[in-house]
């Protein structure tokens, strides 16, 4: 699967949308269907997979937070 590396902020936007890994460290977002453009997007500052097998266009104006390292990671425009 093709990997694109998020970029990381600092914070987010105030009333920003942030997902959140539950609990472990792998995928917040996993999906198991074969879907053409499809990505793993890597945590900007560790390289952990934060989504699997998601095309860019469903993550725009999302950000993520990485468990792992504590980062603040989004996919720029």
């Amino acid at each position: 699967m093709p990997q694109i590396k998020l970029q990381v902020i600092e914070k987010p936007p105030e009333g920003a949308t942030v997902l959140q890994q539950q609990n472990h460290f792998g995928p917040m977002i996993r999906n198991k269907a074969e879907i053409d453009n499809s990505f793993d997007f890597l945590c900007g500052k560790c390289n952990i997979v934060l989504v699997e097998n998601v095309p860019e266009k469903f993550l725009r104006n999302i950000f993520l937070y990485c468990n792992h390292c504590g980062a603040y990671n989004y996919i720029p425009m």
